[in-house]
């Protein structure tokens, strides 16, 4: 893929906000393809005109023509007749992610009209926004894979950014919709003990002073802080460097505005009451808990009950669920997030195999639900 071509390339919805790059050198002899019918899944159970197999239980079509399989990288070839130029080789052209042609598109892909002895690769009945292109690399996809890296969303931390280094990842920023080499300022603590500055530029780390403020080493991009000034709760974005001065580009949580922020006695990390009392102040009382949930102040059952208790009822996700019970919580703490679970039978309903070994147990898991007379 060209430069110009990744530099529009978006993050898919419900795959994550970060966009790798592999290496196709290391890649070719164990690549393949599915054609453009969305994923190799839609291949294999939706083919066009046919109902979809129930592939939940291992069912599927079986392949009848050449473009039903995966095709290997070394027979990539064989799409060749069905390409379009117009939206292969013109790549300002809006669709040039979809290379082929368009005639019939919303049915089937025909070749190219001198090569008319080809059949058509069908598509999927009525799944015609699957228009792209599936690889798939067979195989584990190690570190040294890696061409490049882009972030839409959080940029990386210290510890991100000393492994792109050792691996030397390229690495972009797409925040602005724009793909564009990325460089920063990091700090860290080196084998002598004393705080480190250094930069980030693309693919290497460079050091810049050796011995700087203690304090710098304490702070890093993604931690989240509590300036006590404003009393505002805060990512750190960025760093921001002026001579011998550090200072904080910070974000509030949930909101997008950026604004600087020097290091003094004012900036700390904050408690998880702190947290809720600002997520109380937002019109929202669940976005802010969301967040502040993913940057770590949940680290027990406890805390996630204190953290989204007095707010009324809220779903939580099937991954918050199952951390909640690998924490192995007590009985009153199941009830407790059962409570605040919009689905008061749903906690309870998982919970049941395990926490209800006797007849009273039982009942205290499931009393709140009993009606009051």
């Amino acid at each position: 893929l060209s430069e110009k071509l990744l530099a529009n390339f978006l993050p898919s919805s419900g795959y994550g906000e970060d966009i790798f790059t592999l290496k196709l050198d290391h890649l070719r002899d164990r690549l393949t393809l599915t054609l453009p019918t969305g994923s190799s899944l839609n291949r294999n159970v939706m083919k066009a005109g046919e109902v979809m197999a129930d592939w939940s239980n291992g069912n599927a079509h079986e392949a009848s023509q050449w473009d039903d399989l995966y095709l290997p990288w070394s027979h990539r070839r064989l799409i060749v007749p069905f390409l379009d130029k117009t939206y292969f080789f013109h790549q300002e052209q809006k669709d040039s992610t979809f290379p082929f042609h368009r005639e019939h598109i919303h049915e089937h892909i025909d070749p190219h009209s001198s090569m008319q002895g080809m059949n058509s690769i069908k598509r999927p009945k009525n799944k015609n926004k699957y228009d792209f292109v599936e690889f798939q690399a067979w195989g584990p996809i190690s570190s040294n894979d890696l061409e490049s890296f882009t972030f839409t969303k959080n940029r990386p931390n210290r510890n991100t950014l000393k492994l792109l280094a050792q691996h030397q990842i390229s690495t972009f920023d797409g925040t602005s919709g724009t793909r564009k080499f990325y460089q920063t300022t990091l700090f860290d603590r080196g084998s002598d003990g004393k705080c480190h500055q250094m930069k980030f530029v693309i693919d290497r780390i460079i050091s810049v002073a050796e011995d700087v403020e203690p304090n710098w080493c304490d702070f890093d991009v993604g931690n989240v802080i509590f300036d006590s000034s404003v009393g505002e709760i805060a990512e750190i974005i960025e760093f921001e460097i002026d001579g011998r001065t550090a200072a904080l580009r910070v974000q509030a949580l949930g909101s997008k505005n950026l604004r600087k922020v020097t290091l003094n006695g004012h900036i700390q990390k904050p408690t998880l009451q702190q947290v809720i009392t600002f997520a109380n102040l937002d019109s929202d009382k669940v976005r802010i808990r969301n967040i502040a949930a993913g940057k770590g102040f949940v680290s027990s059952p406890q805390a996630l009950i204190d953290l989204y208790s007095n707010i009324g009822s809220t779903n939580f996700s099937d991954a918050t669920i199952e951390w909640f019970f690998n924490q192995k919580p007590t009985l009153e703490q199941v009830i407790a997030l059962a409570n605040i679970e919009s689905d008061k039978f749903r906690i309870r309903d998982i919970a049941a195999p395990n926490f209800a070994s006797s007849p009273k147990a039982l009942v205290k898991l499931y009393s709140d639900l009993i009606p009051k007379r």
